[in-house]
């Protein structure tokens, strides 16, 4: 039988199998694991809890014969049982688990069992030695065990690229003169530092300049690629710069550079914004239809005054929640009138945030509560309105869920 079909067999099925069967469907599991790992998590846990029991393992103590025996089903053992795995085994057995997919609460507990003294120790005594030997389970360690870690590389141009990669938001905690020694010739490590909307803008500003510095560039010579790899790091150009940006290779990436909520400056939005209306680009945004709005995103936050407050209802369509959200609340005020906002969708309007709210006139707040209550009334008639009585309570959840989803992917989009 090929593997997917055996883990798709019922769990009762699959609990009738004798020992010499469930051996063999260990044996299966280990050496073709995607099959196992496609089928739902509940069902792969009591699999191999399944299997534990029948081969008698939950006695035993865990040796290399036991890792051996169990492989990438380890990761799906009961919590007890993990817990029950000695140190020196798991330690020892480290190069293997490395590879093995754990849950998140599996991750919790060896990222807890790396910093005991029968494993490895407090994070503060840990050398680049000890880090390269744990490699990407470093990052199954708690918070406040990872921050410590940066006092492991010196100098940090020592840090290799995939380390970068997988330190996220803690890439934050390194010093000004810390990123400037990053390398960043590696694109997926520059795309991974884009991803990070918690930069500051003097730590945006250094790590743009370095990345430039480093790949011999200029901002002219960015194409597509380069451009989405940066994602929020594109902040950090100065806004006298941006317009040396060239208006098709950003035009190109201005779709998924669109979808993040960029911190740019208002200065720099506009900036940006001016590369797509060029006549080589988008073109004038008074021929721009609802599918251009939505494919610059939050670019469309950037656009002049005037051009905002000319917008008409399809065109308002078109803009994204991001979009509404990164509007400077000052300019919000100003460009949007009482009609405009009225023409907004639920999404929309529930993107308004508080800064932007606190800049409206009275009657534009009427208009925009105008476009929540009217959603809440809707929903409430669609609770009433049934030719056969009463409509129950759970269809009504799953349509109003599914009318939710439709709205928040065209918003999205």
């Amino acid at each position: 039988m090929r593997p997917r079909l055996l883990f798709d067999l019922p769990l009762l099925k699959i609990r009738r199998f004798s020992i010499n069967m469930t051996q063999k469907l260990l044996q299966i599991l280990v050496e073709n694991p995607i099959p196992f790992l496609k089928i739902p998590s509940s069902k792969q846990s009591l699999i191999a809890d399944w299997i534990v029991q029948v081969l008698d393992l939950y006695n035993r103590r865990f040796s290399k014969t036991e890792f051996d025996l169990l492989g990438p089903a380890l990761a799906f053992v009961s919590d007890e049982i993990f817990m029950a795995i000695s140190r020196a085994a798991m330690k020892t057995n480290l190069l293997k688990i490395k590879d093995y997919c754990f849950d998140s609460q599996k991750k919790f507990l060896l990222g807890n069992m790396l910093t005991k003294d029968t494993m490895f120790g407090v994070t503060t005594n840990w050398t680049s030695l000890i880090l390269d030997k744990i490699d990407r389970l470093v990052f199954f360690l708690s918070v406040d065990d990872i921050q410590k870690l940066p006092k492991i590389y010196r100098p940090v141009s020592a840090m290799p690229p995939k380390v970068i990669e997988q330190l996220g938001r803690i890439a934050t905690q390194f010093t000004e003169k810390d990123l400037t020694r990053l390398d960043l010739s590696d694109l997926g490590t520059v795309a991974a530092l884009g991803k990070i909307a918690e930069w500051n803008s003097r730590k945006l500003t250094v790590l743009f300049t370095s990345f430039l510095r480093v790949n011999r560039w200029r901002i002219d010579e960015l194409d597509s690629v380069s451009l989405l790899a940066l994602g929020h790091l594109i902040c950090g150009i100065k806004q006298a710069d941006m317009s040396a940006i060239d208006q098709m290779q950003f035009s190109m990436a201005v779709l998924w550079i669109g979808r993040l909520t960029l911190s740019c400056e208002e200065q720099q939005l506009a900036a940006l914004a001016k590369l797509v209306t060029h006549s080589q680009t988008f073109g004038e945004v008074s021929q721009w239809r609802s599918e251009e709005f939505t494919e610059i995103g939050c670019i469309a936050a950037g656009l002049p005054d005037m051009v905002l407050s000319a917008l008409v209802k399809e065109q308002i369509e078109g803009l994204t929640t991001v979009a509404v959200a990164t509007i400077p609340p000052k300019k919000f005020s100003v460009v949007f009138s009482p009609t405009q906002i009225g023409m907004f969708n639920y999404q929309q309007a529930v993107a308004v945030t508080p800064a932007q709210l606190k800049e409206l006139g009275d009657i534009q707040k009427k208009a925009l509560d105008m476009v929540l209550t009217s959603w809440h009334k809707t929903a409430i008639d669609i609770r009433g309105r049934s030719s056969g009585g009463v409509i129950s309570g759970s269809f009504i959840g799953v349509l109003l869920c599914a009318v939710c989803d439709l709205l928040h992917s065209r918003a999205c989009l």
